[in-house]
């Protein structure tokens, strides 16, 4: 019944694009209108790894 949403080649190209620009996930997921866990999986399946979330360790 939560089926979910596909990804158009688009939307693929527009995460690549954030990803290099090193964009939060949590702000990826918001411009594409997706789950945090969605953008997370996808960038997983392309190969990304992706940048640490807001909260900087500094280390």
């Amino acid at each position: 019944m939560d089926q979910q949403q596909s990804w158009s080649l688009e939307a693929v190209a527009q995460l690549r694009e954030m990803a290099k620009e090193r964009i939060p996930v949590e702000t990826m997921s918001l411009k594409l209108k997706r789950p945090v866990d969605q953008v997370r999986t996808k960038l997983g399946e392309i190969g990304i790894t992706p940048t640490r979330d807001s909260d900087d360790d500094g280390a």
